[in-house]
């Protein structure tokens, strides 16, 4: 189970999500739909806390997501994620 409790990210002033509350029980598919560049990926991202949430908790399996490695969350999720680097 992937779950946040009221995360928010900020890109500047501007407030990509805010108070998002959500949570992924395991044995179920989800996807995430939404115009381009409304924060899909990043949300993603955050809650693999790759990028992290300027306010909020993330828990995967019930504990933070910070206690676990990279390399953990990736395979506990169980998602890859690819980033492109400038």
């Amino acid at each position: 189970m992937i779950s946040a409790n009221n995360i928010t990210l900020r890109l500047g002033k501007k407030a990509l999500f805010e108070d998002v509350n959500i949570k992924f029980t395991e044995g179920n598919c989800y996807g995430l739909i939404g115009a381009n560049g409304a924060g899909k990926s990043t949300l993603l991202r955050t809650m693999a806390a790759v990028q992290p949430a300027l306010v909020g908790d993330i828990s995967l399996m019930g504990r933070p997501c910070q206690s676990y490695s990279e390399r953990e969350r990736s395979r506990l999720i169980g998602i890859v994620l690819t980033f492109r680097t400038a």
